[in-house]
This record gives structure tokens, sequence and C-alpha cells, in this order.
């Protein structure tokens, strides 16, 4: 199955990626979870998440994200390649369905003063592969602060590092 991402969705959600990672936009979870359009669930392993599965699947086809953002590809993935990182695994809900997934790992390069945490998707480096997140346009914002805030707030990340992107994907650049 070959995947064409469609040129302006692509760049909308990389322009809100941009904004996210520029601070411009506001966080959009509220403290009354009622309120809140997504809830967001974190977790740093596959144990326990095969029940996620279909769901995980339906909500990355529904995304047109590709087979390699899929449950079972990641999964492998991470089984041969990702075991010396913590893994993030973003999941996240609207009501009781998944709508986005967002697999992340960091990676600890260095030592002492000069360590340095990075943050990678999963399966975008071994081999190769092109960005292309399973995140619907309509909830990209608070998906991307929410990830974001987390990474470099919670987790005390220092660089963000997806991977290439298409070049039918125009990455929008920040100096930030």
């Amino acid at each position: 199955m070959v995947h064409r991402f469609a040129q302006g969705h692509c760049s909308r959600v990389a322009n809100v990626l941009t904004q996210a990672i520029a601070g411009e936009l506001d966080h959009p979870a509220s403290n009354d979870p009622a309120s809140r359009p997504l809830s967001c669930e974190v977790f740093d392993t596959f144990d326990g998440l095969d029940h996620l599965r279909r769901q995980w699947d339906d909500a990355v086809l529904r995304a047109e994200g590709s087979i390699y953002m899929t449950f079972d590809w990641v999964r492998v993935w991470w089984d041969f390649y990702g075991r010396s990182a913590s893994l993030r695994l973003f999941v996240f809900w609207h009501k009781d369905r998944v709508v986005s997934v967002l697999p992340l790992y960091i990676d600890t390069l260095g030592w002492g003063p000069l360590r340095c945490r990075v943050v990678r998707l999963v399966g975008a480096n071994i081999p190769p592969k092109v960005f292309n997140p399973p995140v619907p346009e309509e909830h990209a914002a608070a998906v991307f602060v929410e990830v974001l805030q987390r990474l470099f707030i919670r987790d005390q990340c220092d660089v963000l590092s997806f991977g290439p992107a298409s070049n039918r994907c125009r990455m929008p650049s920040t100096s930030r």
C-alpha cells in the first residue's frame, strides 16, 4: 500500500506543529475533563496495550497515517531497535474513541554536562522513514501542544527530531 499524504493537510498540520514549538498556541486542555475536547494517556510500554490495537490502527487510517504508524509495526520496531531508550506512546481520545496516536521515544546521548535528550518518532530513523504523523488536522493543535509540553517540561527533553519530512510537505521554519 502506497500512501500519498495530501499536501494541503500536511502543510496545515506542519504549521500547527511549528506554532506549538514556537509557543504561539495555548494549551487547549482544562482542569475539567468534561470540558476538554481530547484526553491523553501516555504509556511507557506496550505491555497490556493489545486491547488498543484495533482502535490505534483505525485512528491511523482515519488520519491518513502510514503503515509505519500501525500498532504492530511500531511494536515490532520497538522490540528490535528501541529497548535502550524510553518509550512514550501518546494516545489521544475523544470521548471513548482513539483519534490520534503519536509513538515517540527519548534517547539520551552523551554524558554529564554534555548529555542531550532527543525525542524521535518510533520507526522514523531505522530505516529512515518520512515523517507522517497520524494526527488529524482538527486535533493537531491539542495533540502537539500536549506532546511538546510533556516532553520539554515534564520529561526535560532537549531536542525534537521527527525524522525526514516528505518533499510534498513543506515544514515552515522557526527561529526558536
